[in-house]
């Protein structure tokens, strides 16, 4: 976006019988402007994504959180999306618009941990674990994401890791804080993960 100063300049570059190299100067200046507008936007939304797995598998917080443009997203390189919360704000026909993978596969949200929450994330865990493995299988970058980034898109990444490279719960764990220093920090959500991604890997 110009802001007032560039637009009243922009007007003054519109051109005449005897502007017309002053005026390809400023469709230059302007182009440029321009262009620096759409790298900055799009910056400004990938900064938000950190990765797991480098050009493979990443967390982000929802658009609930920190709005996204799907066609920056794509640009960066990412074809597949998953919501491991309820998909608060994304539509289908959003990410099929821009060729992006899309499944919405909730995990539970109670801080504190409530009972039955752990059924519901061992259920959900590995049918989310075989959306992503099917979408690198199509060489689709994956971005996962709950509402905040950190819990719920925590517990998922953790549990991919462990199933993936096949290491342990403690190493998964900090593995993740590596890249993402507050997960799991909902009240509760520390301990329900390391519950849940134990009893993973006795399954």
């Amino acid at each position: 976006m110009l802001v007032q100063s560039d637009a009243r300049a922009f007007h003054e570059c519109r051109p005449t019988r005897h502007s017309s190299r002053r005026h390809q100067i400023c469709l230059r200046k302007f182009g440029a402007a321009a262009e620096f507008g759409r790298w900055a936007t799009g910056h400004r939304i990938m900064e938000n994504v950190f990765w797991l797995i480098p050009a493979k598998v990443a967390g982000r917080p929802g658009p609930d959180r920190a709005p996204w443009n799907l066609r920056s997203i794509r640009s960066a390189g990412i074809r597949a999306v998953l919501s491991v919360n309820d998909g608060l704000l994304c539509h289908p026909e959003d990410f099929q618009a821009c060729d992006i993978s899309y499944a919405c596969i909730p995990l539970s949200d109670n801080a504190p941990p409530q009972p039955g929450d752990d059924e519901t994330c061992l259920r959900a865990l590995p049918l989310a674990y075989g959306f992503v493995q099917q979408q690198l299988m199509d060489g689709r970058a994956t971005l996962v994401h709950c509402s905040s980034g950190k819990d719920r898109t925590g517990l998922f990444l953790a549990y991919y890791l462990m199933r993936d490279t096949g290491i342990s719960v403690a190493a998964a764990v900090e593995e993740l804080r590596r890249v993402r220093p507050n997960v799991l920090t909902a009240v509760g959500w520390d301990h329900f993960a390391i519950d849940v991604l134990s009893r993973c890997r006795m399954t």
